[in-house]
């Protein structure tokens, strides 16, 4: 195999290396990191019921982010 057909091959690789690592990381920010209770006390300002209103529609859409993960890096990197 020659240096840029072995290049290629990595190349080929880093795409679903970076798409894993940056759901691992959205995973462990929003789960360890960014919890209800940061959530609640950056928004303290709004009452209690408005708090739990965003935090369930935060839950309801928390898999789009896994979804346009892989679109955006593709359109990022072509």
């Amino acid at each position: 195999m020659s240096e840029s057909t072995n290049f290629k091959v990595k190349r080929f690789y880093l795409f679903p290396v970076l798409i894993l690592t940056a759901s691992v990381v959205s995973f462990l920010l929003q789960s360890f990191i960014i919890t209800d209770s940061v959530f609640k006390d950056h928004f303290q300002q709004l009452s209690i019921e408005r708090v739990e209103d965003l935090l369930q529609l935060k839950d309801q859409w928390a898999w789009v982010n896994y979804a346009i993960l892989p679109t955006i890096y593709l359109l990022k990197f072509t």
